[in-house]
């Protein structure tokens, strides 16, 4: 790597980081916008969000999703759908009350969805990361 781009590494990565956080921002509010019909009168293709599961109906291959807004919804699972945790595929039996989920999907009315992926982001009960180095 070039002496000069060193330093000036961080001025090229930070502007390009505030860019993506703040595109996930807006893709999250426009996928609650568009579950509630408000973006514009034609519903999207598909949209993805991200949440907790609070319920799982395995009889009938759905779960219910609280969004970080508070708004619930009904995920269908589809034969077609792909499930993954950890870049691995699973089980819908898999998932568990807890799991933060992200979601991509169509939207069917205003509180439900027909998923296409369901990606399990965090399992029910792991905290963000576990400290490297516990002092105790």
């Amino acid at each position: 790597m070039p002496r000069w781009l060193t330093p000036n590494l961080l001025w090229i990565i930070t502007p390009l980081v505030m860019v993506v956080s703040l595109m996930a921002g807006i893709s999250s509010a426009s996928a609650e916008q568009a579950l509630d019909g408000e973006s514009s009168g034609l519903r999207p293709r598909s949209v993805a969000f991200s949440g907790e599961v609070t319920q799982v109906m395995l009889q009938a291959r759905s779960v219910v999703v609280q969004t970080k807004r508070g708004r619930v919804v009904t995920v269908t699972l589809k034969a077609s759908t792909q499930i993954k945790a950890s870049a691995q595929h699973i089980r819908p039996a898999d998932i568990k009350v807890g799991d933060h989920v992200l979601i991509v999907g169509r939207p069917r009315g205003t509180q439900a969805l027909d998923a296409s992926t369901l990606t399990i982001l965090r399992k029910a009960g792991q905290g963000a990361r576990a400290s490297p180095n516990p002092k105790g």
